[in-house]
């Protein structure tokens, strides 16, 4: 038998083999399975189930079908049968849900069964979106070359990029977008560079190269460990210094990053690198502080102002020192340095490695010796043992989180699992940017979410970017700029101060400590609980009548917020509508920065006189301190709207019965301005927290303290749970908790110390030395004002007084300068200082001048003022440019606001030297009508403290006129900021309101700028202290709330009036609410009798008075309709309200029938319900049996004019002759007959009438 027999007969016998082994599968199969079918029978173990987690249906099918070919399964009822049973039972049931009652899964053939399983578990992908994937798609810092491929291959399946290019070399384009996205996206750039630098073309080719790049990089590393292991390693987040990789693209840009291992070495045995003297003055920072320029503008000079804002001419300015233009040599950096470099060392840089031209290796930077001038830290992101991390704790919509302030971030961040366990509940949106460390690693981002920030009494919406887990939690510079985060506060252990648990509590405590506060996460919740038990009562004083103040006029653009916050209220119970009340204290509407109202309620001059006060004891400041001793952790607490929480007794309610613009509403809890509301909660909440240790309250602020960790966690338990007793609900983000150093009640608690706060003497302690005559006397003239309580004054101020002796040159000696220190010292010493002491009468001396405000809180001990505290402050620019009037207003909000756990609660007097301020602020009067929003603002906020004012002569109060007119420079925003930023949210909302494509905010300040007569307005508001009804708002005037326009806006701002012709009273009604200049009436009188179209349709006036209608008793109670036409073959049904003027007006295309006008008449009706009475002419369609009994079924009575005399309906007739006079006045203007109506409707309806109110 040759080799080829033997071949045929192993064939044979593998044949036949292989055919009695399916027979004996066949068998078995068929005894197994109870069926006289006569179809192919196996015994095959079904395939795992499908997991969509794993896999995607394709590759699970791919792999089926690998496996019915490794068991030779070929029959296809069989092969459907196997993929019922292996695919899984959630996925069986689901397909036969999803194939419907009327057929079954086994009645399918296979191929059709995986179509419908592919419909089901793997539906066909947008491609956009599948594209959008695939190009957002980078490296990660955990994925190798490999596996980044692997992602980007597993994208692209869904990209429908698989198409052949039309040109000759047929390049697929899912390889062109492949390789584009592949090159784009890996984080290594010296790998990526050596990519771009090859001919290499293919993706296979670049795909190998680089994964020989990423080898010969990892082992390059390992082999550099072996021979210079480092001394120290630190793994930080993303914003860490990493090693700055060398390559091609930037070797001139030479980055100084500084490795803590170098810090202190000496630099003899590292080579230096090439000169880098350029790029050395460009990076490193210059400590203007040291050079005594911080606060000046780096052109001119000057200290009012920043060089951003600088109005000189930058090329008039010439430095005679360098002779450079653009600046002075007053700040001339390279002098004032050249000045200072005899004691100051000079930095240098050297290379970590001899060879920064091999991309294998690293180079860093290090620093020989330390400048004095230049910070020893020339980028943020240096890693050094010493330099500590910049923590703070925020609230993310009311979840605290600690967070890493990194100014060299540009956005905020959060890692993936912290932004899951925080549970903001806000949506995260996609996004397609991504971040690249120091280390030019690529950080993919997840997305970015809005929320809700909150640091240190400052809240604002930001956004933060989502990152893989395992990075910081950063605080870029976006947030530190909403939040106005200063470093060097952080720096000094401000962080503290709103941290939730400080550096020092153990882990296991700050577990325990979050615990109890989740426990009581509910009273945490912003809203207004209700205290049980307990019911204020105000007393009235005997023979008290009650008095009604009706309600004040709300600006149109407020009435929906103000009707939301009603209905807010009056959802939760705290206020309930009545329609008849004998009190009555008008509503006052403060718009909030936040677009939000503030609701409040002037209680001045009606309530406040007729109540008795009440005198529960308020607590003494120094008992309260008192108790704090011996302790060293603290707890602050701040409840959330405070006086809400208690409910009055019905006499109360009716007593602070409001009138709004929606009618009267009863305040069924103790309201804010209430003149005995402060002792009650004062004493409700003593009896409250009466018992529980060491836990004090003043007013609304709670404080816990204990001598250790476990003690204070107890103490602020049984707090937290006798509010949650009592439904009292906290403020989150002014709550402090766990703090070993505090401020309260003006003073800094720590352990076994209560200092006085520097706040308090800072204005004295500040005061710059006098630098001519008149400051010197002012200077001496506070001096004087205390000169009995100082010892040897006259001897002490003898070198200060001789200077100003006539014809003495005003030369500053070393003795002038020991004798102004000690009389500072003196004056912030106990001989002139007495601590507050509430038995006594306190006196508030308020002063504005043109660069600063301040005050001096007093008492008046035996007849003669002992000051208790000095406070000033510099104006912002925006500030300066406010009237006299309004500055010495300001003075005293800033003033009230800072000494406001002195003042509230009590009576004191207010005493300034502006007589009209004097009469604005009065205790009992009520508030002008036409008081400007600021002066509004304001009087509003003292409404809440009982006080006294006195107007005394400048003379008289020189002991504050010094501290205004040296005011402290201090960058932080004031108390007042909030308030003054709802006042120019009120001229922002007139502002929009004039505003259109032609006319801007910042076009009408430029115009201002150009008028000469409203530019000496300007100049005599910020010199007069006389009370005028201007004031400025970023350089914009304002009469009021309207705004002045100046000369060249008069004429666009006129015809923008007088768009739709509507008359010369309207015009001026709207005018009224919005514009200002002198002679408007008389202007506005002109242009509508010069205009054409006026003229041609200009009606004669009625000869009689027509005696008027009895007003209804309600709106749409009675109405009044009339047809107007034709006009271009349409006529019109007008229908007026007889008590709202609110007017409708239809549009009918032919001529008008019964039944045509009983349509139109429901249309109306469907909005507005049935009227009561239908007054109309006696025009047959209105007397048709028809109408009649229409009117009959809907129950509204008809009455129809005396015949001849069509002025008995005289509104619907009026309203006629309006409408075609508007109308034929539009006919030349472009837009269709109903677009015409529309804006004739709109802009009538939105006109004040004669009572003031709009329809």
């Amino acid at each position: 038998m040759d080799a080829i027999q033997f071949q045929q007969l192993l064939n044979t016998l593998t044949k036949t083999m292989n055919e009695n082994q399916q027979i004996l599968i066949d068998q078995i199969v068929s005894r197994q399975t109870p069926s006289n079918s006569t179809s192919e029978s196996f015994n095959v173990t079904p395939f795992e189930n499908y997991d969509a987690i794993k896999e995607t249906f394709p590759c699970y099918i791919e792999r089926f079908e690998n496996y019915l070919a490794v068991k030779n399964v070929t029959n296809p009822d069989k092969k459907a049968q196997l993929l019922g049973a292996s695919i899984g039972p959630i996925h069986y049931n689901n397909m036969s849900a999803f194939m419907g009652p009327d057929k079954f899964m086994k009645d399918l053939k296979y191929d059709d069964l995986v179509k419908s399983f592919s419909q089901m578990l793997a539906p066909a992908k947008n491609v956009v979106v599948s594209q959008h994937y695939f190009l957002s798609c980078y490296q990660t810092d955990k994925q190798s070359i490999a596996e980044y491929v692997s992602t980007l291959q597993r994208n692209l399946i869904d990209c429908n990029f698989y198409t052949e290019c039309p040109c000759s070399q047929k390049v697929s384009i899912a390889e062109v977008f492949l390789r584009a996205q592949f090159i784009r996206g890996i984080r290594d750039n010296w790998i990526r560079e050596q990519l771009l630098q090859s001919n290499v073309t293919k993706f296979d080719e670049i795909l190998t190269k680089s994964i020989a790049l990423e080898a010969s990089r990892i082992q390059s590393k390992e082999l550099m460990k072996q021979i210079n292991p480092p001394e120290s390693s630190s793994q930080e987040g993303i914003n860490k210094l990493s090693q700055s990789h060398h390559s091609s693209r930037n070797r001139n840009r030479t980055q100084y990053n500084k490795q803590s291992h170098y810090r202190g070495k000496s630099n003899a045995n590292v080579s230096q690198p090439r000169n880098r003297s350029s790029s050395q003055g460009r990076n490193s920072k210059i400590d203007y502080k040291l050079l005594g320029i911080e606060n000046l503008c780096f052109r001119c000079g000057r200290d009012n102002h920043k060089s951003s804002k600088c109005r000189i001419d930058r090329t008039n300015l010439k430095c005679n020192s360098c002779g450079k233009i653009g600046h002075v040599t007053k700040v001339c950096i390279t002098t004032l340095i050249a000045n200072k470099s005899a004691s100051t060392k000079q930095i240098q840089d050297v290379n970590n490695f001899s060879n920064p031209d091999d991309p294998g290796f690293s180079y860093v930077y290090g620093v020989n010796a330390l400048d004095t001038i230049v910070p020893n830290t020339i980028d943020l992101y240096e890693v050094s043992p010493h330099s500590g991390k910049y923590v703070i704790t925020v609230s993310l919509n009311g979840k605290m989180q600690e967070m890493e302030v990194d100014s060299g971030a540009k956005y905020s961040i959060l890692p993936e699992d912290t932004f899951s366990k925080l549970n903001l509940k806000t949506q995260l949106h996609a996004c397609n940017i991504s971040f690249r460390a120091f280390s030019n690693d690529i950080v993919p981002c997840k997305g970015k979410a809005n929320v809700t920030v909150s640091y240190n009494n400052k809240t604002a919406l930001g956004e933060v970017y989502v990152v893989p887990a395992g990075h910081d939690s950063l605080i870029g510079r976006d947030w530190i700029r909403i939040l106005e985060l200063e470093l060097k506060e952080i720096d000094k252990g401000m962080v503290s101060k709103r941290s939730t648990y400080p550096a020092s509590v153990s882990d296991s405590f700050t577990l325990h400590a979050e615990d109890i506060l989740n426990e009581f996460s509910e009273i945490f919740e912003e809203k207004v609980g209700c205290v049980p038990n307990f019911k204020i009562s105000l007393k009235l004083r005997a023979n008290t009548k009650p008095i009604f103040t009706k309600e004040r006029n709300v600006p149109y653009a407020l009435k929906s917020r103000v009707d939301k916050e009603l209905e807010m209220l009056e959802k939760s119970g705290i206020i309930t509508p009545v329609e008849t009340s004998d009190w009555g204290s008008p509503l006052v509407v403060i718009p909030k920065a936040d677009g939000g109202v503030r609701l409040c309620v002037d209680y001045k001059c009606g309530v406040n006189e007729r109540l008795v006060s009440a005198n529960f004891p308020v607590p003494r400041i120094e008992e309260v301190l008192s108790s704090l001793r011996n302790s060293k952790y603290f707890c602050k607490l701040d409840l959330f709207k405070a006086y809400l929480h208690l409910p009055v007794d019905d006499e109360s309610s009716a007593i602070q019965t409001i009138s709004t613009h929606r009618g009267t509403y009863k305040m069924h809890r103790l309201s804010f301005g209430i003149k005995s509301a402060p002792s009650e909660f004062n004493r409700i909440m003593t009896q409250i927290l009466n018992g529980l240790p060491k836990c004090g309250t003043y007013f609304d602020d709670i404080i816990i303290h204990g001598l250790t960790e476990e003690e204070c966690t107890q103490n602020l338990y049984l707090c937290l749970k006798r509010l949650s007793q009592y439904d009292l609900h906290l403020n989150r983000t002014k709550c402090v908790f766990f703090s070993t150093r505090i401020e309260y009640l003006g003073h800094i608690i720590c352990e076994n110390k209560i200092l006085k706060s520097p706040d308090k003497i800072k204005a004295v302690t500040d005061l710059p030395r006098p630098k001519n005559v008149d400051e010197l006397r002012r200077f001496l003239g506070m001096l004087t004002y205390y000169s009995r309580f100082l010892e040897n004054y006259s001897t002490i101020s003898y070198p200060l007084r001789k200077l100003l002796e006539k014809n003495a040159q005003f030369e500053w000696t070393s003795h002038c300068e020991l004798a102004f220190l000690k009389l500072k010292d003196s004056m912030c010493s106990n001989q002139v200082l007495v601590p507050y002491d509430p038995s006594l009468p306190v006196i508030l001396t308020t002063d504005a001048s043109p660069v600063g405000i301040a005050a001096v809180l007093s008492h008046s001990v035996n007849g003669q003022e002992r000051p208790i505290s000095y406070i000033s402050r510099s104006l912002t620019k925006s500030e300066m440019n406010y009237s006299q009037l309004d500055r010495e207003a300001l003075a005293i909000i800033f003033a009230v606001s800072r000494f406001y756990n002195y003042l509230f609660a009590r009576h004191f007097f207010l005493v300034t030297d502006n007589e009209p301020i004097s009469r604005i602020f009065a205790h009992n009067k009520s508030l002008p009508q036409m008081t400007s929003a600021r002066l509004l603002r304001y009087a509003s906020f003292l409404s809440g403290f009982e006080y006294t004012l006195r107007c005394k002569k400048g003379k008289e109060i020189e002991n504050v006129d010094c501290l205004s007119r040296a005011p402290v420079t201090d960058t932080r925003k004031s108390s007042d900021y909030a308030i003054n930023e709802e006042v120019n949210h009120i001229y922002a909302e007139t502002l929009f309101q004039i505003s259109n494509t032609e006319i801007t905010a910042e076009i009408i300040a430029r115009e201002t700028q150009d008028d000469p007569d409203l530019q000496t307005l300007k100049q005599n508001l910020q010199s007069t202290p006389e009370d005028t009804p201007f004031t400025i708002v970023n350089n914009i005037l304002f009469r009021n709330d309207r705004v002045v326009i100046p000369k060249k806006l008069r004429t666009p701002i006129l015809h923008e009036l007088h768009s739709t012709h509507i008359g010369i009273t309207k015009m001026k009604q709207l005018a009224r609410r919005y514009v200002y200049w002198e002679n408007i009436d008389r202007e506005i009188e002109e242009l509508v009798r010069k205009c054409e179209e006026c003229a041609k349709l200009r009606k004669n006036p009625p000869k009689v008075q027509v005696h008027p209608w009895d007003e209804p008793s309600d709106n749409w109670e009675r109405i009044h309709i009339d047809y107007a036409g034709p006009f271009e073959n349409n006529h019109f049904l007008i229908c007026m309200d007889a008590k709202s003027k609110w007017l409708e007006i239809r549009i009918l295309r032919d001529a008008p029938t019964t039944d045509s006008t009983t349509k139109l008449l429901n249309d109306i009706f469907s909005f507005h319900g049935h009227p009561k009475v239908i007054v109309s002419d006696n025009a047959t369609i209105f007397k048709s049996k028809e109408f009649t009994e229409y009117c009959r079924n809907n129950g509204i009575s008809q009455r129809w004019i005396a015949p001849g005399h069509p002025a008995t309906n005289g509104l619907a007739e009026r309203n006629v002759q309006t409408f075609k006079y508007r109308l034929k006045s539009l006919s030349n203007e472009p837009g269709s007959i109903s677009d015409k109506v529309r804006k004739i409707v709109f802009k009538y309806r939105a006109t004040p009438l004669a009572c003031g109110l709009s329809p």
